[in-house]
């Protein structure tokens, strides 16, 4: 195991669940991306707790007619919106 993952494994985590429960029109996905990102951002713990991992986890159980190439490109785009 390299150090950097020893490092990780004593980092404290923080899991924030985004439930993708509704249909997305790929032309208004930007502008929900950027409630996600507002909603990860009000979870997130106060800095005063040092450095922290935190785990976003999208939850697309409910949305069947999403294909897999959408479900990525959300993905993407919210870690892109997130490491802003």
């Amino acid at each position: 195991m390299s150090e950097s993952a020893e490092l990780d494994q004593d980092r404290p985590k923080k899991l924030i669940k985004v439930n993708v429960d509704r249909e997305v029109p790929e032309d208004k996905i930007r502008i929900w991306l950027k409630h996600i990102v507002d909603k990860v951002y009000a979870e997130m713990p106060p800095l005063e707790y040092g450095d922290i991992e935190i785990v976003v986890m999208m939850d697309f159980s409910k949305s069947v007619n999403m294909t897999k190439e959408l479900k990525k490109m959300i993905m993407e785009t919210l870690e892109d919106e997130l490491l802003r």
